[in-house]
């Protein structure tokens, strides 16, 4: 394993895996296209709106796609965006364990498919996916996603089952994933869900929700029955005790977003990016290799210095890098939600 201390091999890995990244977002992006293509926009639009409200709020008891109208409003809206956090977080994954290699894929709560595209970007490996969902409007936009493009239907075996996540029985797969969908439950339901998908992990289980004080309440709460439940955290903790982060503050991340020509019109957004926050989680089958610290925040740049707001293994630090250390140049080019290297933490 190259972690942490050599910077070079880390960054071309990245480089590599933004490329293949980069490549499935043209094609969801294209598959989105298709999917929607003879819809209205401004029914769209509106329906994007009814969505955006339900999804900042308290989402427990609500189920989020209500109409075909916001499945498709989905589809276009907020998917890029779950993409984008999913890739970011299997990113992170894949530094502290390089020789992960899945073949299969159970995806829980699934919706169009976010977590499938994403595995695939960054582990090509998968060939197998399971995902549940209990909307058929979802899975059969899913299937529509998938179908639109040809290397996604020839690389791997999607297999959607339409069932409630909370009382499904689960087969054991390498890669777990469970995104955007525990909020919709109430909390006792949500820890019992991620307990069962932990139990059906034989190598990684990624926990995403919305970066919000919500978000991270179930995310703090979960992490902490699953350490209880002996449960190896791998990301994006650099240790397994008890959370620092205090009731008034809430760790979460950030994924740049490119929004597309529909995607602005949709969300009547000039800008042509969004930045998704998430909060999330990665437990492993294997002994743990965490980051010895991971960026809370986007540095701050005083003259000849970057200073970092990190967690570590001694609790919450700001650490300042002047431009004489010797890992300056390559610590630089590190951002929120990056991991630290030990050799910048003395």
């Amino acid at each position: 394993m190259v972690y942490p201390g050599v910077f070079g091999e880390i960054i071309a890995w990245y480089i590599m895996s933004n490329k293949m990244i980069y490549s499935a977002e043209e094609a969801l992006r294209a598959a989105i296209s298709s999917v929607v293509n003879n819809s209205s926009t401004q029914r769209l639009s509106d329906a994007s709106r009814r969505l955006s409200q339900r999804y900042r709020g308290p989402r427990t008891g609500i189920h989020l796609v209500q109409t075909d109208t916001e499945a498709e409003a989905y589809v276009a809206a907020r998917l890029p965006a779950t993409f984008a956090a999913l890739t970011h977080v299997f990113q992170a994954a894949a530094v502290l364990e390089p020789d992960f290699s899945p073949a299969s894929q159970l995806d829980l709560g699934a919706g169009t498919g976010a977590a499938a595209w994403a595995a695939a970007a960054v582990w090509p490996s998968v060939k197998a996916i399971t995902l549940l969902e209990k909307d058929e409007r979802m899975i059969k936009l899913g299937r529509r996603l998938c179908s639109a493009d040809l290397r996604v239907g020839k690389a791997t075996a999607w297999k959607w089952r339409q069932g409630d996540l909370t009382r499904a029985h689960l087969e054991l797969h390498d890669l777990v994933t469970v995104s955007y969908t525990l909020g919709e439950l109430h909390a006792k339901q949500a820890v019992s869900a991620a307990r069962s998908a932990w139990q059906a992990t034989r190598g990684l289980l990624v926990i995403v929700e919305p970066g919000t004080t919500i978000g991270f309440s179930l995310i703090r709460e979960i992490r902490r029955v699953l350490i209880e439940d002996g449960a190896d955290l791998l990301a994006p903790c650099p240790h397994d005790r008890v959370c620092p982060i205090t009731e008034h503050d809430w760790c979460h991340f950030d994924a740049r977003v490119p929004r597309s020509a529909l995607h602005r019109q949709i969300k009547d957004a000039d800008l042509s990016y969004e930045d998704e926050k998430f909060s999330y989680l990665v437990f492993t089958r294997t002994p743990a290799r965490r980051a010895p610290a991971r960026i809370l925040r986007h540095p701050s740049r005083p003259p000849r210095q970057i200073q970092f707001v990190a967690c570590t293994n001694t609790g919450l630090r700001t650490i300042h890098i002047t431009k004489s250390h010797p890992d300056f140049m390559s610590v630089k080019k590190l951002g929120w939600g990056s991991a630290l290297p030990e050799e910048v933490l003395q």
